[in-house]
């Protein structure tokens, strides 16, 4: 789990400096690690929507991925 927060923690960081490429790789290396930590999928969801707005559709769906995931689904 460290290591899956590690990523979180610099997907953040990447999208404050307005990386977003860079946040959504860590994002979904964050996922990759620990699918069921919830920041990840945020992280993955927000980069996702300041890609601009042809990604909309896949942000949605990794925000109910992302749930579902929470979930234990």
């Amino acid at each position: 789990r460290d290591v899956a927060v590690l990523f979180s923690n610099r997907a953040l960081a990447r999208f404050l400096q307005n990386k977003f490429v860079e946040s959504l790789a860590d994002a979904d290396e964050c996922i990759r690690l620990q699918s069921s930590f919830l920041k990840g999928h945020f992280h993955r969801v927000r980069a996702l929507l300041a890609l601009g707005p042809d990604r909309a559709d896949e942000a949605q769906r990794a925000f109910w991925r992302g749930l579902e995931a929470a979930n234990g689904s």
